[in-house]
């Protein structure tokens, strides 16, 4: 087939060039993950488009890909705002973590080719560790080897 203009960036050939909107994406996505944006703020397009340098469509399209994320709530006549999460769900999404992270590491090491365990440690498993030992089922708050609560104030 006879290469046409541009089809080096159709066959791989260029790295892509990321698009506005995931730029901006990144970059409010950023902002609400290191705290910049705080929950329940207002999140304006007109008013982050200017900070961006751009139009307010990129901002639109990350606004509405955050909001799928759960990081932006959307209301109509509204507009998007910063999610709030209270400290009861924040320690029901980590209880749940700690309970289904480490099962999900050991059926991931489990179901690894040899080469892939061994560089994992041999594929040994240690008792205390992520998983816990052979036939333990999820691992417990509170279970050697996890890490403190992260959520101050409770249990």
């Amino acid at each position: 087939m006879p290469a046409t203009p541009g089809s080096q960036f159709l066959n791989g050939a260029t790295g892509a060039i990321p698009s506005r909107t995931e730029a901006v994406l990144d970059a409010i996505k950023h902002a609400i993950l290191a705290g910049e944006l705080k929950p329940g703020r207002s999140l304006v397009e007109t008013e982050l488009a200017q900070l961006l340098g751009v139009s307010k469509t990129p901002v639109r399209e990350a606004l509405k890909t955050l909001a799928g994320a759960g990081l932006v709530t959307m209301s109509p006549y509204r507009g998007a705002t910063v999610r709030e999460i209270d400290l009861a769900a924040a320690a029901a999404i980590y209880d749940l973590r700690l309970l289904v992270e480490p099962e999900a590491v050991g059926r991931a090491v489990r179901a690894a080719d040899p080469g892939g365990r061994a560089a994992l440690g041999g594929g040994q498993r240690r008792p205390g560790r992520l998983g816990g030992g052979p036939g333990s089922g999820p691992a417990q708050p509170g279970q050697p080897g996890l890490p403190p609560r992260a959520v101050p104030g409770l249990r």
